[in-house]
């Protein structure tokens, strides 16, 4: 067995509308209060973050060179094209590295109001926006500067903040409609055209006995210095 070092579970409210301004109704907790680092469970405030500023997420986007990353959910390359909705999947999914940088590097060149930004002023301003994001929701000790999560010296969280902007995430109807999936099929675009096939690392075989897990990202890194790093938010309702 695994024995989280840091934990938090709380009761989710019965409204969505109530979810931005919910009171937190903590059942239990282990360190809630302490720093980590939140690997890919930093996508769900990515994505949160860029709906504030997409107009339709079947608007499509171009996988740029400075985009591409290696870690997970590596299946994209310079030149593609794909739907904000399909990258949302691949991130949300696999948890693709490269997706999170484009969303970024997308949706700051909307922040800025410069479609020709360089890529590095893009992923400033959003993780800027990223930050004012969770501020907003009252997430109070964590900072973030990558929108991928792919780093462990940089984005930091506590677990209580994590459960705070997991259950936001829960007030998107887009993203909710994404969590639901287990399996999508993107059609790429663009100068190598295919289909790309995903499922969901989402998944707990003793959990998903008593509950339906409906939402939340896993996220992990490893280091050549032996350093693992693990974390785990869900969303699930009692069967």
């Amino acid at each position: 067995a695994i024995v989280a070092d840091k934990g938090a579970v709380c009761k989710l409210p019965d409204n969505p509308a109530m979810y931005e301004q919910y009171s937190f109704e903590w059942l239990y907790e282990k360190n809630g209060d302490t720093q980590s680092i939140p690997c890919s469970t930093t996508k769900v405030l990515t994505v949160i973050t860029a709906l504030d500023y997409i107009t339709t997420i079947k608007d499509k986007v171009t996988i740029a060179s400075t985009d591409v990353m290696s870690g997970s959910g590596n299946y994209y390359e310079a030149g593609d094209i794909l739907t904000y909705e399909d990258i949302i999947y691949s991130m949300m999914l696999p948890s693709s590295n490269t997706c999170a940088v484009a969303l970024a590097h997308n949706v700051g060149k909307i922040i800025l109001g410069n479609p020709s930004a360089s890529h590095e002023s893009c992923i400033t301003a959003f993780a800027a926006a990223m930050n004012e994001k969770a501020a907003k929701i009252g997430v109070t000790n964590s900072t973030f500067t990558t929108p991928s999560g792919y780093n462990k010296t940089t984005n930091k969280t506590t677990v209580k903040d994590l459960v705070r902007i997991c259950v936001d995430a829960c007030s998107y109807p887009e993203l909710v409609r994404i969590w639901n999936k287990k399996e999508h099929t993107v059609n790429v675009g663009g100068t190598n055209p295919r289909t790309v096939d995903l499922e969901t690392t989402v998944t707990n075989a003793t959990l998903e006995n008593d509950y339906y897990i409906f939402g939340g990202k896993t996220g992990s890194l490893w280091y050549a210095d032996d350093d693992f790093y693990n974390a785990l938010v869900m969303v699930a309702v009692h069967k």
